[in-house]
């Protein structure tokens, strides 16, 4: 990026001035307050003021290695009013400028140029490029990263979210500058404001060999964040890999984040099906359940048949019920997943052994009284039952129905050949119920 580009002042070097001799050109000149000056102009770059140097000769040797790469957001050095410092504070503030600059522009040869000439700025390297760190790995150039750890970042700095550069290297996955921030002493179990670590943030992005790295350094598998575990972000993020590495460095496979979830839970709400077989061939409770939810309870209502199927088979409980009475069954039938209704049904027919009608009493009324056309018919195709001349819930689901205006549910139920088939008595109990219904 060039200077203009960036706000910053052309060098005299940049413009279009007259070419001039060698010997014009050695001619620098110093004055009282340590400001340099070659034929009037003054100088704020090394490569102008080394007499032995062409000023082109810089752009020239970039060409050969590849374009210099500016830090995105990088700033121009702040005008400040200097006229009440001193000469030396402002030969220092001067020099600083030129540092910062160099910095902000990759010109790596001139910062270790500036370095070597004047030690009172290794300080200054440091602070400065402990900031530019992150915003280096941010942007995708850890080579970058890496020269400004060369050049004293610190492997402690953290953003306001503390955020440091071994959880950014950790988790866009550059395994190299992680191993250098390791090697410059970066805290591999530090956690960020958020609770996150480095190694959960690895987990995320599924970057199994940095995980492995940051395990080996002292990685604790066994911190949590506000809201995860390592183990469930490997779950909800489908990395079966860095899943099983989690395991066998010691995480329990039912160990969970602090509202309850597990592992197995959230495997099942993003249908990773090949995980969430590990996960039980590993010994994770198939019926776990939070919030009214277990694994088949999330796979029901999400529809997801194969993740039903392979449950059913490791043992799930088709016909479990929650204390609201919520079962998978009642969450198919409230989503309308038509095809997990088709699966359950069967199954839960031969479980109960019991009158189909009464049985079932419950997800009938469910799906009257909410309109759930789809699903009702799914019941009704499995010979599901419609008596209102014995069922009060059902006359009453149907007055709800009514209310409602589901007038697809009630065709649906014009349909059945038991529902007319009332005596004149329940045809006014009816009648009267749905009058107080709709009032």
């Amino acid at each position: 990026m060039d200077q203009s580009s960036r706000g910053l002042p052309h060098s005299p070097t940049q413009q279009n001035t007259p070419r001039i001799s060698s010997k014009e050109r050695a001619e620098v000149i110093t004055d009282s307050e340590g400001r340099r000056f070659r034929n009037g102009v003054e100088l704020f770059y090394e490569s102008e003021i080394d007499s032995n140097s062409n000023p082109t000769e810089t752009d020239r040797s970039a060409s050969t290695t590849g374009k210099k790469t500016t830090l995105p957001g990088s700033a121009s050095p702040s005008l400040i009013d200097r006229s009440n410092d001193s000469p030396t504070e402002r030969s220092t503030a001067k020099l600083f400028e030129r540092l910062e600059k160099a910095i902000d522009d990759a010109d790596w040869n001139l910062v270790e140029k500036l370095k070597s000439q004047n030690p009172e700025l290794l300080t200054k390297v440091a602070q400065r490029a402990s900031s530019l760190l992150l915003e280096a790995i941010t942007h995708d150039l850890p080579d970058i990263a890496e020269r400004l750890i060369a050049s004293g970042a610190s492997p402690h700095y953290q953003d306001k979210n503390g955020t440091t550069a071994l959880m950014l290297a950790s988790a866009k996955g550059y395994l190299s500058l992680a191993e250098k921030l390791i090697q410059k002493g970066a805290v591999v179990n530090q956690q960020r404001n958020d609770g996150q670590t480095a190694l959960m943030l690895a987990t995320k992005n599924g970057h199994l060999e940095l995980a492995e790295l940051l395990i080996l350094n002292g990685a604790s598998v066994h911190l949590k964040s506000a809201r995860h575990s390592a183990l469930t972000i490997a779950a909800k993020h489908g990395h079966l890999e860095v899943a099983a590495l989690l395991i066998r460095k010691g995480l329990p496979v039912n160990s969970t984040q602090p509202d309850g979830w597990s592992a197995l839970m959230f495997s099942a709400r993003e249908d990773h099906v090949e995980l969430t077989q590990f996960l039980i061939s590993n010994g994770a409770e198939v019926d776990h359940e939070v919030d009214d939810r277990t694994p088949f309870m999330i796979a029901a209502e999400n529809g997801y048949l194969e993740m039903a199927k392979l449950l059913i088979r490791e043992g799930a409980k088709v016909d479990y019920q929650t204390q609201d009475l919520t079962s998978p069954l009642s969450l198919a039938i409230e989503f309308q997943k038509i095809e997990m209704i088709d699966l359950l049904l069967p199954i839960l027919i031969n479980e109960r052994h019991k009158n189909i009608k009464q049985d079932f009493q419950g997800e009938l009324v469910l799906a009257i009284k909410n309109g759930y056309t789809k699903s009702l018919s799914a019941l009704l195709k499995h010979g599901i039952k419609i008596e209102p001349k014995k069922d009060t819930y059902i006359w009453r689901a149907i007055a709800i129905a009514a209310k409602k205006g589901h007038t697809e549910t009630i065709k649906k139920l014009s349909s059945v050949p038991t529902f007319f088939i009332v005596e004149t008595a329940v045809a006014a109990q009816i009648l009267k119920i749905c009058r107080d219904q709709v009032v």
